[in-house]
């Protein structure tokens, strides 16, 4: 799984870009991403501005992103496959937002660890959501926290349009300041996973352990996942066997 996951931020890091930034201007709140772009730096969106990034293109982030305090991330994938890499920790904090939407598929690949943290009221919610024609899949090698009533939702409960896909770190969710809500598919089959407090799952969750610390969980399986598979039947980097052998020679002189 994590070897997967590497190997497309890998292919995203070699990419070019037809442009290079390091910072945004956000005129009348919000800036548009239009071609293949590179951040250099820390990327954060806040204070009610909007980041929109156009169908077809891709961005690199070459470090943090911050989407917090009513700032707005959207992706419009309305002819063309989005995209993204962000080379450092995603964190989508209080009443910020990240939303997938257009009808294409989003990619949005993080190499560090990615934190959707609310501020316990509903008000506060901190967000990442697709729309029911939108397929967002994201992909993380770090740490993954949700907490403080935290929302991964997609919408219209089509559970098979949101996937999030966990390296070999740790998994924390922890909805003891706010209830969590995640409407997809959790797979994380290399990764721990630890539950407290009150949280809602729709869809379906996968993990190499559990750990339940006075969890109040919630769980609907969505039957219309049985016949999907993790990252859509694509074939990934696996061994499925490894055959060891040994082979002794000698050399004598004559």
């Amino acid at each position: 799984m994590s070897g997967a996951i590497r190997q497309q931020i890998d292919e995203l890091r070699d990419r070019d870009a037809e442009r290079e930034t390091g910072s945004f201007a956000f005129t009348d709140g919000t800036e548009r991403v239009t071609e293949d772009t590179e951040f250099t730096g820390d990327l954060v969106v806040s204070d009610g501005n909007k980041l929109i990034v156009e169908s077809g293109t891709t961005l690199n982030v070459d470090g943090d992103l911050d989407v917090e305090d009513g700032g707005s991330l959207v992706f419009d994938s309305h002819s063309e496959e989005i995209d993204v890499l962000v080379d450092g920790k995603m964190v989508v904090g209080e009443t910020g937002t990240v939303r997938a939407e257009g009808g294409d598929r989003v990619n949005l690949h993080v190499s560090g660890p990615v934190t959707v943290r609310g501020d316990g009221t509903e008000s506060g919610t901190a967000s990442i959501s697709t729309g029911e024609h939108t397929q967002l899949e994201m992909f993380t090698l770090g740490h993954v926290t949700l907490e403080d009533g935290a929302n991964v939702s997609a919408d219209g409960d089509r559970t098979e349009n949101l996937w999030l896909y966990s390296g070999d770190d740790e998994i924390d969710i922890d909805g003891n300041n706010g209830r969590i809500r995640f409407t997809g598919v959790l797979y994380a089959p290399e990764s721990d996973m630890t539950l407290d407090g009150s949280m809602t799952f729709t869809g379906s969750f996968t993990a190499n352990e559990f750990e339940f610390n006075d969890a109040r969980l919630k769980l609907h399986y969505d039957e219309a996942l049985r016949d999907n598979q993790p990252f859509d039947g694509r074939s990934v980097p696996v061994v499925s066997r490894l055959h060891v052998s040994t082979h002794s020679v000698v050399v004598e002189s004559d």
